[in-house]
């Protein structure tokens, strides 16, 4: 398992913080989340936050 999908699986909604200030890995996960269809609705709410920076 690549370090970026254990970081998807393992995000929680009070960690988006320290992702807030990298857009560029919000996409990447964004990306992954796409390809593998895994964490649907955190994918969902990552989107939501991504329009919100």
């Amino acid at each position: 398992m690549s370090q970026i999908t254990r970081e998807i699986i393992n995000l929680r909604l009070d960690d988006l913080e320290k992702y807030e200030k990298n857009n560029e890995r919000l996409v990447q996960i964004l990306g992954v989340c796409e390809d593998r269809k895994i964490l649907k609705n955190q994918k969902n709410k990552l989107k939501i936050k991504l329009w919100k920076i």
